[in-house]
């Protein structure tokens, strides 16, 4: 990192440190920043505990406003994420790219506030839409943020649907190639010369290509420890927890399990729980209702309901079948 470089990283610290203690100054940023700022702060007028919470720089748990607030940029810039910001969940008009040069970043997910961490190394790309919150960073990390005005996004990815709206998509450990890609575009990005402004589109697309690609080719992997991972988790899997197990966002990988499979994960799930309740009907003299505990079902009722509908047959006459066979 060049000694310019990390005095930019340092202006942004210093730049979001001058502003905070003052209400006015930070409801100002809001009228700049927010596409909805209008909206969002008469929402804090109406509602003290959510004003408390914005207001308060000192929080470490992210709070979600009945308003969400929504960022806009017609700028295609760079940022660090700073110590100074805290975590509150929000929503963006524009992509925007988080890369962990060094440390660690954590955020948040909506719906469902299931926390994830990804290292040095590692990136996070936002879709337009894509509500989420970003932990306080710490003194080692720098995170860099990327923020992508749609328009741009759209020329990079023509009529694409590879960024959907609202998608959270995580890339951990990327390749050598993609992180110098992006190396590059900051590089560009921070010069104020005319040609940067052509040559920082260039690395951007190569880099999120780059991303794309590998990702695309990873859709065996996830299938591959699906299996693995229902063969130990059945009673109690769920897709936050095999999307965590496999390192990617639940959004992408349930889309990945659909391409690759025709089935979402509830289907996929509920396919094994099945095939290992006709083993056990079959090789054991276990009693419906223990089967139906050992495939994961709450009660042997759920059981006759979902093994009847998908085999014209109860779990009981179907183990009489097989012992006359």
């Amino acid at each position: 990192m060049s000694k310019e470089f990390k005095k930019l990283m340092q202006s942004h610290e210093d730049s979001d440190k001058d502003y905070i203690d003052s209400i006015e100054e930070v409801k100002a940023r809001i009228k700049e920043e927010f596409e909805n700022a209008e909206e969002f702060l008469s929402y804090l007028e109406r509602d003290e505990k959510a004003a408390k919470a914005f207001f308060d720089y000192s929080g470490s748990k992210p709070y979600l406003f009945s308003v969400v607030p929504v960022r806009k940029s017609e700028k295609l810039y760079v940022k660090k994420h700073t110590a100074t910001q805290r975590p509150y969940y929000h929503s963006h008009a524009f992509c925007e790219i988080i890369f962990v040069q060094n440390g660690k970043c954590g955020f948040f997910y909506y719906p469902g506030g299931e926390r994830y961490a990804i290292g040095r190394g590692s990136a996070c790309v936002v879709a337009p839409g894509g509500i989420h919150a970003l932990e306080r960073a710490g003194k080692s990390d720098v995170i860099l943020k990327a923020v992508i005005p749609e328009e741009i996004l759209k020329d990079i990815f023509f009529d694409s649907e590879t960024v959907k709206e609202g998608e959270i998509s995580v890339f951990e450990d990327i390749g050598d190639a993609a992180q110098t890609y992006f190396q590059n575009f900051v590089a560009e990005n921070v010069k104020d010369a005319p040609l940067s402004r052509i040559s920082e589109r260039g690395w951007l697309s190569l880099f999120l290509a780059e991303l794309y690609r590998e990702k695309e080719e990873n859709g065996g992997d996830i299938i591959e420890k699906l299996d693995i991972y229902l063969e130990n988790n059945l009673k109690n899997a769920r897709l936050s927890d095999f999307a965590a197990y496999v390192g990617y966002t639940p959004d992408y990988v349930s889309r990945v399990i659909k391409r690759e499979t025709g089935s979402s994960f509830k289907e996929a799930v509920e396919t094994e729980k099945l095939a290992y309740a006709k083993v056990l009907l079959s090789t054991t003299d276990m009693s419906v209702e223990r089967v139906a505990a050992e495939c994961g079902y709450a009660n042997a009722s759920g059981l006759y309901k979902q093994f009847t509908a998908t085999y014209g047959i109860t779990p009981a006459r179907y183990r009489k079948a097989r012992k006359k066979s």
